[in-house]
Protein backbone atom coordinates (compact mmCIF):
# COMPACT_ATOMS: atom_id res chain seq x y z
CA UNK A 1 0.00 0.00 0.00
CA UNK A 2 1.40 3.35 -0.84
CA UNK A 3 1.80 5.94 1.57
CA UNK A 4 1.90 9.79 1.51
CA UNK A 5 5.22 11.22 2.66
CA UNK A 6 5.65 14.37 4.21
CA UNK A 7 8.79 16.62 4.62
CA UNK A 8 9.52 19.01 7.37
CA UNK A 9 12.26 21.60 7.38
CA UNK A 10 14.12 23.85 10.06
CA UNK A 11 12.95 26.82 7.87
CA UNK A 12 9.04 25.99 7.80
CA UNK A 13 7.19 28.55 10.01
CA UNK A 14 6.51 27.32 13.52
CA UNK A 15 9.56 24.70 13.10
CA UNK A 16 11.41 23.74 16.07
CA UNK A 17 15.21 24.83 16.16
CA UNK A 18 18.66 23.42 16.95
CA UNK A 19 20.75 26.66 18.30
CA UNK A 20 23.52 24.92 20.89
CA UNK A 21 23.27 21.62 19.67
CA UNK A 22 21.52 19.90 22.60
CA UNK A 23 20.77 16.29 22.85
CA UNK A 24 17.22 17.89 23.70
CA UNK A 25 17.04 19.87 20.77
CA UNK A 26 17.53 16.80 18.35
CA UNK A 27 14.66 15.03 20.37
CA UNK A 28 12.12 17.63 20.17
CA UNK A 29 12.64 18.24 16.53
CA UNK A 30 11.91 14.37 16.10
CA UNK A 31 8.70 14.30 18.54
CA UNK A 32 7.68 17.51 17.02
CA UNK A 33 7.78 16.05 13.72
CA UNK A 34 6.26 12.56 14.37
CA UNK A 35 4.15 12.85 16.82
CA UNK A 36 2.88 16.25 17.62
CA UNK A 37 3.27 18.34 14.63
CA UNK A 38 3.77 21.85 14.47
CA UNK A 39 2.50 25.31 12.44
CA UNK A 40 0.83 23.58 10.12
CA UNK A 41 2.52 20.94 9.28
CA UNK A 42 0.68 17.53 10.59
CA UNK A 43 2.11 14.81 12.66
CA UNK A 44 2.31 11.09 11.16
CA UNK A 45 0.90 9.28 14.11
CA UNK A 46 3.75 8.26 15.59
CA UNK A 47 3.44 7.38 19.80
CA UNK A 48 5.64 8.11 22.72
CA UNK A 49 6.57 4.91 24.60
CA UNK A 50 8.55 6.93 27.12
CA UNK A 51 10.18 10.25 27.39
CA UNK A 52 12.70 11.44 30.18
CA UNK A 53 11.66 14.54 33.27
CA UNK A 54 13.11 17.92 32.53
CA UNK A 55 15.43 17.27 35.07
CA UNK A 56 16.29 13.97 34.22
CA UNK A 57 19.03 12.90 31.41
CA UNK A 58 17.39 12.74 27.88
CA UNK A 59 15.47 9.82 27.05
CA UNK A 60 13.06 9.38 24.07
CA UNK A 61 11.13 6.62 22.89
CA UNK A 62 8.87 6.41 20.36
CA UNK A 63 6.68 3.33 17.99
CA UNK A 64 5.52 3.94 14.36
CA UNK A 65 1.78 4.32 13.38
CA UNK A 66 0.02 0.86 13.62
CA UNK A 67 -3.26 2.09 12.50
CA UNK A 68 -2.18 2.07 9.01
CA UNK A 69 -0.08 -1.17 8.83
CA UNK A 70 2.90 -0.13 10.97
CA UNK A 71 4.98 -2.61 12.86
CA UNK A 72 4.71 -0.92 15.96
CA UNK A 73 8.53 -1.37 16.47
CA UNK A 74 10.67 1.40 18.82
CA UNK A 75 13.17 3.39 18.12
CA UNK A 76 14.97 5.09 21.34
CA UNK A 77 17.16 8.22 21.67
CA UNK A 78 18.98 8.67 24.63
CA UNK A 79 22.25 11.02 25.77
CA UNK A 80 24.06 10.66 29.39
CA UNK A 81 23.27 14.71 29.20
CA UNK A 82 21.84 17.85 28.27
CA UNK A 83 25.04 19.98 27.03
CA UNK A 84 26.24 21.00 23.61
CA UNK A 85 27.52 18.61 21.34
CA UNK A 86 26.95 15.63 24.05
CA UNK A 87 26.32 12.33 21.73
CA UNK A 88 22.77 10.84 21.86
CA UNK A 89 22.80 7.45 21.31
CA UNK A 90 20.11 5.86 18.67
CA UNK A 91 19.03 2.30 18.51
CA UNK A 92 16.33 0.22 17.23
CA UNK A 93 13.85 -2.18 19.41
CA UNK A 94 11.13 -4.75 17.82
CA UNK A 95 9.61 -5.14 21.79
CA UNK A 96 9.95 -2.76 23.47
CA UNK A 97 8.94 -3.20 27.50
CA UNK A 98 9.78 -0.59 28.92
CA UNK A 99 12.56 2.24 29.36
CA UNK A 100 14.80 -0.34 31.08
CA UNK A 101 13.49 -3.40 29.06
CA UNK A 102 13.64 -4.45 25.32
CA UNK A 103 13.93 -7.16 23.29
CA UNK A 104 15.33 -8.15 19.43
CA UNK A 105 17.74 -4.65 19.70
CA UNK A 106 18.83 -2.96 16.42
CA UNK A 107 22.89 -1.99 16.21
CA UNK A 108 23.15 1.17 18.46
CA UNK A 109 24.65 4.19 16.47
CA UNK A 110 25.43 8.33 17.35
CA UNK A 111 24.96 11.53 16.53
CA UNK A 112 26.00 14.82 17.85
CA UNK A 113 26.21 18.43 16.83
CA UNK A 114 29.75 17.86 16.14
CA UNK A 115 31.44 21.43 16.49
CA UNK A 116 29.89 24.97 17.08
CA UNK A 117 28.76 28.03 14.89
CA UNK A 118 28.18 27.68 11.40
CA UNK A 119 29.62 24.01 11.63
CA UNK A 120 26.62 23.06 14.04
CA UNK A 121 24.89 20.36 12.60
CA UNK A 122 21.58 22.01 13.16
CA UNK A 123 20.05 22.84 9.65
CA UNK A 124 17.65 19.90 9.80
CA UNK A 125 15.16 17.68 7.29
CA UNK A 126 13.10 14.97 7.88
CA UNK A 127 11.86 12.99 5.63
CA UNK A 128 8.80 10.80 6.77
CA UNK A 129 5.75 8.02 6.67
CA UNK A 130 3.71 6.93 9.18
CA UNK A 131 6.06 4.15 9.74
CA UNK A 132 9.27 5.49 8.80
CA UNK A 133 11.69 8.46 8.57
CA UNK A 134 14.92 9.75 7.37
CA UNK A 135 16.71 12.21 9.73
CA UNK A 136 19.55 14.49 8.39
CA UNK A 137 20.98 17.47 10.01
CA UNK A 138 23.86 19.49 8.18
CA UNK A 139 25.99 22.43 9.44
CA UNK A 140 25.28 26.00 7.90
CA UNK A 141 28.75 25.94 6.61
CA UNK A 142 28.02 23.54 4.08
CA UNK A 143 24.77 24.79 2.46
CA UNK A 144 26.89 26.03 -0.73
CA UNK A 145 27.19 22.90 -1.84
CA UNK A 146 25.90 19.41 -2.05
CA UNK A 147 28.72 17.43 -0.22
CA UNK A 148 29.55 17.41 3.33
CA UNK A 149 33.26 18.10 2.47
CA UNK A 150 34.41 15.46 5.72
CA UNK A 151 32.16 17.98 7.77
CA UNK A 152 30.27 16.62 10.65
CA UNK A 153 26.38 15.95 9.87
CA UNK A 154 23.47 13.66 10.84
CA UNK A 155 21.78 11.16 7.95
CA UNK A 156 20.31 8.14 9.21
CA UNK A 157 16.82 5.69 8.48
CA UNK A 158 14.53 4.21 10.74
CA UNK A 159 11.19 2.53 10.15
CA UNK A 160 9.56 -0.36 8.76
CA UNK A 161 11.14 -1.52 5.04
CA UNK A 162 8.92 -3.14 2.48
CA UNK A 163 9.55 -6.80 3.21
CA UNK A 164 9.12 -9.13 0.71
CA UNK A 165 7.59 -11.91 2.76
CA UNK A 166 4.28 -10.82 3.85
CA UNK A 167 4.26 -11.75 7.19
CA UNK A 168 7.48 -10.82 8.55
CA UNK A 169 7.50 -9.92 12.30
CA UNK A 170 10.52 -8.07 11.79
CA UNK A 171 10.47 -5.16 9.61
CA UNK A 172 11.54 -2.09 11.83
CA UNK A 173 15.35 -1.57 11.31
CA UNK A 174 18.11 1.40 11.62
CA UNK A 175 20.35 2.22 8.74
CA UNK A 176 23.78 4.14 9.61
CA UNK A 177 26.95 3.81 8.24
CA UNK A 178 28.11 2.44 11.48
CA UNK A 179 27.41 -0.60 13.77
CA UNK A 180 27.72 -0.55 17.65
CA UNK A 181 29.56 2.30 18.10
CA UNK A 182 29.14 6.01 19.03
CA UNK A 183 31.96 7.11 16.94
CA UNK A 184 30.51 10.50 14.62
CA UNK A 185 32.92 11.48 12.54
CA UNK A 186 31.57 12.51 8.15
CA UNK A 187 32.01 8.80 7.75
CA UNK A 188 29.25 7.69 10.57
CA UNK A 189 26.05 8.39 8.71
CA UNK A 190 24.55 6.00 6.04
CA UNK A 191 25.13 8.82 3.17
CA UNK A 192 28.59 7.51 3.08
CA UNK A 193 27.53 4.04 2.22
CA UNK A 194 25.43 5.57 -0.18
CA UNK A 195 27.67 7.94 -1.89
CA UNK A 196 31.29 6.97 -1.06
CA UNK A 197 33.21 3.98 -2.72
CA UNK A 198 32.46 1.31 -0.10
CA UNK A 199 29.59 -1.44 0.79
CA UNK A 200 29.79 -1.89 4.61
CA UNK A 201 27.53 -3.37 7.10
CA UNK A 202 24.83 -1.00 8.14
CA UNK A 203 22.50 -2.53 10.42
CA UNK A 204 20.75 -5.78 11.85
CA UNK A 205 17.72 -7.24 10.60
CA UNK A 206 15.91 -10.08 12.50
CA UNK A 207 15.06 -13.75 11.78
CA UNK A 208 11.19 -14.55 10.09
CA UNK A 209 10.59 -17.16 13.20
CA UNK A 210 10.26 -13.85 15.59
CA UNK A 211 13.49 -15.83 17.35
CA UNK A 212 16.74 -13.72 18.42
CA UNK A 213 18.01 -14.42 15.33
CA UNK A 214 20.05 -11.79 13.66
CA UNK A 215 22.60 -10.88 10.51
CA UNK A 216 24.27 -7.72 9.48
CA UNK A 217 22.64 -6.46 6.71
CA UNK A 218 24.10 -4.27 3.47
CA UNK A 219 22.30 -2.18 0.77
CA UNK A 220 22.73 -3.40 -2.81
CA UNK A 221 20.83 -1.68 -6.25
CA UNK A 222 20.09 -3.24 -9.46
CA UNK A 223 23.48 -1.46 -10.63
CA UNK A 224 26.11 -3.80 -8.79
CA UNK A 225 28.10 -1.54 -7.16
CA UNK A 226 26.46 1.78 -7.92
CA UNK A 227 29.39 3.93 -6.22
CA UNK A 228 30.97 6.21 -8.90
CA UNK A 229 34.46 7.68 -8.59
CA UNK A 230 34.68 9.68 -11.75
CA UNK A 231 35.67 12.70 -10.43
CA UNK A 232 35.42 14.11 -14.35
CA UNK A 233 31.17 13.60 -13.71
CA UNK A 234 31.22 15.20 -9.83
CA UNK A 235 29.52 18.78 -11.32
CA UNK A 236 27.50 16.94 -14.02
CA UNK A 237 23.80 17.97 -13.84
CA UNK A 238 22.44 15.40 -16.39
CA UNK A 239 18.57 14.57 -16.01
CA UNK A 240 17.98 11.15 -14.85
CA UNK A 241 16.64 8.56 -16.59
CA UNK A 242 16.85 5.12 -14.96
CA UNK A 243 17.10 4.63 -11.15
CA UNK A 244 17.19 1.54 -8.97
CA UNK A 245 15.09 0.94 -5.63
CA UNK A 246 17.53 0.24 -2.70
CA UNK A 247 17.36 -3.50 -1.40
CA UNK A 248 18.21 -4.57 1.95
CA UNK A 249 20.51 -8.38 2.13
CA UNK A 250 21.53 -10.13 4.47
CA UNK A 251 24.18 -11.66 5.30
CA UNK A 252 26.82 -9.87 2.40
CA UNK A 253 27.08 -7.35 -0.22
CA UNK A 254 26.26 -10.58 -2.52
CA UNK A 255 24.62 -13.50 -2.88
CA UNK A 256 27.81 -15.43 -3.45
CA UNK A 257 29.01 -13.85 -0.39
CA UNK A 258 26.03 -14.35 1.50
CA UNK A 259 27.07 -18.52 2.36
CA UNK A 260 24.29 -20.24 3.43
CA UNK A 261 21.87 -17.40 3.25
CA UNK A 262 20.03 -17.94 -0.05
CA UNK A 263 18.67 -21.12 1.00
CA UNK A 264 17.35 -19.95 4.48
CA UNK A 265 14.02 -19.58 5.45
CA UNK A 266 14.35 -17.61 8.65
CA UNK A 267 16.89 -15.18 7.41
CA UNK A 268 17.02 -15.18 3.67
CA UNK A 269 19.59 -13.45 1.54
CA UNK A 270 17.37 -10.99 -0.28
CA UNK A 271 14.48 -9.27 2.58
CA UNK A 272 12.93 -6.40 1.12
CA UNK A 273 13.06 -2.73 -0.10
CA UNK A 274 13.99 0.51 2.06
CA UNK A 275 11.30 2.89 1.41
CA UNK A 276 11.76 5.60 -0.92
CA UNK A 277 15.22 5.05 -1.54
CA UNK A 278 17.04 5.25 -4.73
CA UNK A 279 20.01 4.93 -6.87
CA UNK A 280 20.34 6.67 -10.46
CA UNK A 281 23.11 5.54 -13.11
CA UNK A 282 22.92 9.06 -13.25
CA UNK A 283 25.70 11.13 -11.18
CA UNK A 284 27.09 14.96 -10.25
CA UNK A 285 25.39 17.25 -8.71
CA UNK A 286 27.95 18.52 -6.39
CA UNK A 287 27.74 22.51 -6.94
CA UNK A 288 24.41 22.25 -6.25
CA UNK A 289 23.03 24.23 -3.59
CA UNK A 290 21.87 21.76 -0.28
CA UNK A 291 19.44 20.58 0.53
CA UNK A 292 19.20 19.99 -3.52
CA UNK A 293 16.37 18.24 -5.14
CA UNK A 294 14.84 17.15 -8.47
CA UNK A 295 12.32 16.01 -10.21
CA UNK A 296 12.51 12.50 -11.67
CA UNK A 297 10.31 11.44 -13.52
CA UNK A 298 7.41 13.52 -12.29
CA UNK A 299 8.00 13.09 -8.89
CA UNK A 300 10.41 15.69 -5.99
CA UNK A 301 13.06 13.79 -4.86
CA UNK A 302 15.60 14.64 -2.13
CA UNK A 303 19.44 14.58 -3.53
CA UNK A 304 22.06 12.58 -0.54
CA UNK A 305 24.94 14.54 -0.35
CA UNK A 306 28.31 12.97 -0.75
CA UNK A 307 29.70 12.64 2.83
CA UNK A 308 33.35 13.51 1.26
CA UNK A 309 33.71 15.51 -1.73
CA UNK A 310 32.85 13.67 -4.60
CA UNK A 311 29.26 14.06 -6.48
CA UNK A 312 26.48 12.09 -5.71
CA UNK A 313 23.40 9.53 -7.46
CA UNK A 314 21.36 8.62 -4.64
CA UNK A 315 17.63 10.20 -4.56
CA UNK A 316 14.82 10.32 -1.86
CA UNK A 317 11.13 9.97 -2.69
CA UNK A 318 9.81 13.27 -1.39
CA UNK A 319 5.79 12.56 -2.35
CA UNK A 320 5.04 8.67 -1.91
CA UNK A 321 6.63 5.26 -0.90
CA UNK A 322 5.40 2.53 -2.74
Amino acid sequence: MAQAVSVYRWDDAGAPQITDGKPNEYLDVIKKCLVEGYGDKQPLGWVILDEALPEESPFLAIKNNESVGGSGGAMMFSASNNNARTIVRCQSALDYISKTEQSRLGAYFAITAGSSGTNTANKWVIIASSTAFYFIAMPEYTLNRNYFGTYSHIFFFAGDIKSFYGSDPATFITLSGRVNSTLTGWNSSINYTLTDYTVQTCGYVYALDSTQSKENTYLITYFANHAVAQSSLYNSNPEVRAISPTCLVTGGPALNQADTHGNSEILPFMRGEVPGLFVSQEYGFKGQLMPFTKLIDGVEHYSVPNANAGGTNAWINMEEWV
